[in-house]
């Protein structure tokens, strides 16, 4: 086997695929039935390439900027959840609780009228 013969075969694998490329093709007669350069390349799409220079610049400052957004947005949700858990205030006039007391001779007394045996013993004690 010839050392060459890859090359070949790889050559000839290439003139055929050209070969096929070029048959496919309408041939044009280079007369003047083309039109001018200017017409073909009027309507002709501009790609929009973007270039990325310093992109974790760009990344930090993108964390940057949403993160007041994320955070704010965050406590306003939480602040919405808090309002619903809420007791609503009753409408009522009476806001406050009213307490009786009583004089405490007045409670002693009623002690010995019900348990006159009892008070008596705690006495001795």
């Amino acid at each position: 086997m010839n050392k060459e013969e890859p090359l070949r075969d790889q050559a000839e694998r290439l003139r055929k695929r050209i070969a096929k490329k070029d048959s496919s093709l309408p041939e044009v007669d280079a007369g003047g039935a083309l039109p001018p350069r200017s017409r073909v390349h009027q309507h002709k799409k501009k790609r929009t390439r973007w270039r990325l220079k310093y992109p974790i610049i760009r990344l930090l400052a993108l964390f940057f900027i949403l993160l007041p957004i994320v955070c704010f947005s965050l406590y306003t949700i939480n602040e919405n959840n808090k309002k619903g858990e809420t007791e609503p205030v009753s409408t009522e006039q009476e806001n406050y609780e009213t307490v009786n007391f009583d004089n405490g001779d007045e409670d002693h007394q009623q002690d010995e009228k019900e348990n006159p045996d009892d008070n008596k013993e705690n006495v001795n004690e």
